[in-house]
């Protein structure tokens, strides 16, 4: 009975051997700070706008003039939406482009035809080019390495 016993006990101590031998897997996170691309709006202001109407050839036209003044450190394209909205005949939209070097202004100018002495309210809305900036991202990224079942046991990876 007594060798059954050392029989025994030997084959549990070397199943929970080899139990602990086995390989398995952990997760963990790694933080790292990144430098990534951010895309930033030039800046800008409105120094005026107008809008007025006049003859173009026999079409009455309705003008909106927008004078805007890049004070960002890069030149860039700046895209002036207008709309035209009138009570009779409903929006009319035009579009204009203008490239402006850093610290220096230029005047977009969008236009739609109307009738003479038809009621014209008119709005824009302006699109910057945009630059790019690298700014320090915090990046978590989650991770698996191999480990012996004991190591992981006992928190010794």
């Amino acid at each position: 009975m007594k060798k059954k016993f050392i029989v025994l006990a030997i084959i549990t101590v070397a199943l929970i051997v080899i139990v602990l031998s086995l390989p398995t897997t952990i997760s963990y996170e790694e933080t790292n700070i990144e430098k990534q691309p951010v895309e930033i709006p030039l800046s800008y202001t409105v120094i005026d706008a107008k809008y007025y109407g006049g003859l173009e050839g026999l079409n009455y036209v309705m003008y909106e003039e927008v004078n805007i003044k890049n004070t960002d450190i890069e030149p860039g394209t700046f895209i002036i939406n207008c709309f035209f909205k009138t009570l009779k005949r409903g929006t009319f939209t035009d579009e204009t482009r203008v490239y402006i070097i850093p610290g220096k202004n230029q005047i977009g100018k969008c236009k739609a035809d109307t009738n003479f002495g038809e009621d014209v309210v008119s709005t824009y809305s302006i699109s910057p080019s945009t630059r790019t900036e690298y700014m320090d991202v915090q990046v978590t990224k989650t991770k698996t390495r191999e480990v012996r079942m004991y190591q992981k046991l006992l928190g010794l990876y």
